[in-house]
């Protein structure tokens, strides 16, 4: 009489256990939830980080719109123009700076690839990342203004009389 009383109970717990394993693991349990909390986070990020970029974006196509200081800062910037009477001076930047900017450029792309690939993930994500992950250290950095490290500078010339 007492052995199927025990049997019972193990049964009893057995069917608990088997009817609480879904609300652990299952599509609705607890680990999954948690899994899904995770993605919501770093999916609220990502928009948040898109929505800086966006305004970033649209506040620099509205000044080369409306004024000629932006395009004239970027033909400066970019292409190292000068108005008549300049001339422009190239300082070479301390081995430190040229350090901190190789570091700064460094992480750039870094984060640059890891938004890539981030993008590529939710565009699909059936596929496994199989490929190696890339340091900031493999990617070259150099100034943009400048392959010898220094930023250009303008100044202009004194009138002669």
């Amino acid at each position: 009489m007492r052995k199927w009383r025990i049997w019972l109970a193990v049964a009893v717990w057995a069917l608990a256990i088997l009817i609480q394993k879904p609300l652990w693991f299952g599509q609705g349990g607890w680990f999954h939830v948690g899994d899904l909390e995770h993605k919501l986070v770093e999916a609220k990020q990502d928009i948040e980080h898109e929505k800086t970029e966006n305004e970033a974006l649209v506040a620099e196509v509205r000044s080369l719109k409306e004024g000629t200081t932006a395009i004239e800062e970027r033909a400066r910037r970019e292409l190292y123009m000068v108005r008549n009477g300049e001339v422009l001076f190239r300082v070479k930047a301390s081995p430190e700076e040229q350090a901190k900017q190789a570091e700064e450029e460094a992480a750039r792309a870094a984060e640059a690839v890891k938004a890539e690939s981030r993008a590529l993930e939710k565009a699909n994500p059936t596929e496994t990342d199989d490929a190696p992950a890339v340091e900031p250290e493999a990617f070259a950095a150099h100034d943009p203004l400048d392959s010898k490290g220094g930023a250009a500078k303008t100044q202009k010339k004194p009138e002669k009389k």
